[in-house]
């Protein structure tokens, strides 16, 4: 039975038994490289699928072993059946890396294993290798979305009368060459997920495309160039009122989407560098502004109440919810942006995700139920086309900051050091000693101690 190896990043083989002994005695091979054989159903490190070669001894016990029984019942392999479970089963593992985004709970399959050590130059660095897995994930679940969100556009081009003016099908078109673009690029960055450069430079362009595009066509001044024969007076001023609503439903969840994508790649950088303090800090920071928009919507359906009071309600507590989760990343500030040991995440940052959870299923429970008993005017392509932009624009947020904050991250740090390690390290410190005797660096403004006066006098 011959072995084929993949050594130094390459597949290399057929090797007979004793030539891979002969490789793993000389140390050009170790019992970690991956084999596989004919029969075996996928790769395998070469100290589980091969251990004889490890201990020639092995190999002559195989050898006086008995064949075993033969199977009192063959059950003939369905390629279609495993097909579709290996489908259902990679859609499951990206859903999970998706929903989790947790780097020290996640693990390579022995395929993926197969193409980082394939790869030009060969990945071996085990949190290198997790976060561009990680990414494919995510990169393949935004090129579907965008991919759905495309295929809705193009039936919603139904609608369109015949008379419609050429330029509102121009700036159509123009959107949906840019979602189908940003689709293409996606779907491109992820099967190329090993190349490093490549991914990276796609996923990128992809965001682009379903963030830039849409501005730049919305920038057009559409009714400018509408004649007077095609649209009149009053008609003219209508079109002016249906193109800001439309631009602002398809403009929404594109910068919408920046905040949980910046939150989520921060916490997510958390857990790949459990150590550093700045994913914590860049999470804090945007935390509270991203928490400003619910606040607004809280007072606008407060005032509603007494004209929609049911729905008003829900709407508000929806926003509450919304709002509130957030707030958790800032009411626990020292849990996230505090040095913390891999295994101690779990109670920190682990601790502060599951906080968040109940809060944020509330809002978006309670918008469900809005939704659904609103009397709206919402076709369904338009709320699945709505949905999947969404989506697919928070996973390229987090995409593609994720690798501009890596590099970030590298630079601070490497900058920092060298600023201890240099002569201007004693000039900072006397500044901030100086204004840490004014109390100007204190992160509290003696607000808690007035609270804890009050509490005192009542």
């Amino acid at each position: 039975m011959k072995w084929h190896l993949v050594i130094g990043g390459a597949k290399e083989g057929p090797f007979s038994l004793a030539e891979v002994s002969a490789k793993i005695k000389s140390g050009e091979v170790k019992g970690t490289a991956l084999a596989w054989k004919s029969g075996m159903s996928d790769w395998k490190p070469l100290s589980e699928a091969c251990p004889e070669a490890l201990d020639p001894s092995l190999a002559k016990q195989k050898e006086e072993a008995p064949p075993p029984a033969p199977p009192s019942e063959q059950v003939p392999e369905k390629s279609q059946t495993s097909s579709s479970q290996g489908l259902a089963a990679t859609a499951k593992m990206f859903a999970n890396r998706f929903f989790k985004s947790d780097f020290q709970k996640q693990a390579l399959t022995t395929q993926e294993n197969v193409q980082l050590q394939a790869a030009i130059p060969p990945i071996h660095a085990k949190d290198a290798g997790n976060y561009l897995a990680w990414r494919r994930a995510l990169l393949w679940i935004a090129g579907i979305c965008i991919g759905v969100a495309t295929l809705f556009s193009l039936i919603a081009l139904g609608n369109f009368g015949e008379d419609a003016p050429g330029i509102l099908w121009f700036v159509t078109l123009m959107q949906i060459a840019a979602q189908a673009g940003g689709c293409v690029l996606a779907i491109l960055a992820a099967t190329s997920w090993t190349k490093v450069e490549r991914t990276r430079k796609l996923a990128r362009l992809s965001w682009a495309c379903m963030f830039f595009v849409p501005f730049a066509v919305a920038l057009i001044p559409l009714t400018v160039f509408i004649s007077s024969k095609e649209f009149k007076g009053d008609d003219k001023n209508m079109l002016s009122l249906l193109l800001a609503a439309k631009y602002l439903i398809d403009l929404l969840p594109v910068v919408f989407g920046l905040f949980p994508g910046l939150i989520r790649s921060s916490l997510s950088l958390k857990t790949l560098l459990p150590e550093a303090t700045m994913p914590g800090w860049i999470t804090l920071v945007i935390a509270p502004i991203y928490a400003l928009f619910f606040l607004v919507g809280m007072v606008v359906s407060m005032q509603l109440l007494s004209l929609m009071e049911f729905n008003a309600f829900i709407a508000f507590v929806g926003f509450t919810g919304l709002f509130i989760a957030p707030l958790m990343l800032v009411f626990h500030a020292k849990d996230i942006n505090s040095p913390a040991d891999a295994k101690d995440l779990d109670s920190t940052l682990g601790r502060v995700r599951s906080k968040m959870k109940t809060p944020g299923l509330i809002g978006m429970g309670a918008f469900v139920v809005l939704v659904l008993n609103l009397d709206m005017d919402i076709s369904f392509e338009g709320f699945i086309r709505f949905a999947a932009n969404l989506i697919a624009n928070v996973l390229l947020v987090t995409v593609a900051f994720s690798d501009i904050l890596l590099g970030l991250f590298k630079t601070a740090f490497d900058r920092e050091e060298a600023l201890r390690e240099g002569p201007l390290a004693k000039s900072l410190a006397n500044r901030f000693k100086e204004l840490d005797e004014l109390g100007l660096t204190d992160l509290q403004a003696g607000e808690m101690n007035l609270v804890s006066g009050m509490r005192g006098k009542g």
